[in-house]
């Protein structure tokens, strides 16, 4: 059997790996955090600050904080818990949101 080599893919910091969107969307002024049922949360022991909650995000309600860690903005996010989902480590839970 013919080997085949290993493709080498260069690792592009988020603000190059993100989809080319030159202007922020009008989702973080509009407060939607009341539609949500379920919350997600962050675990920051399990986080290796992969960015993939940050990229994958529909709403950018996720932003890095200095240490590249994920930070929630409750007053955006829907609820969607694509971050829950899309997270390699499990570093976010879906927990039931109290009001």
């Amino acid at each position: 059997m013919p080997s085949t080599a290993l493709v080498e893919v260069p690792f592009d910091p988020p603000w190059r790996a993100t989809p080319s969107i030159y202007d922020a969307a009008n989702s973080p002024a509009r407060h939607t955090g009341s539609w949500r049922q379920f919350r997600p949360v962050l675990h920051p022991e399990r986080c290796t600050r992969c960015w993939v909650c940050f990229v994958r995000c529909p709403e950018a309600a996720i932003t890095l904080d200095r240490d590249d860690y994920p930070i929630v903005d409750y007053d955006v996010c829907k609820g969607c818990l694509l971050c829950v989902h899309e997270c390699p480590t499990h570093a976010f839970s879906a927990e039931k949101e109290v009001r």
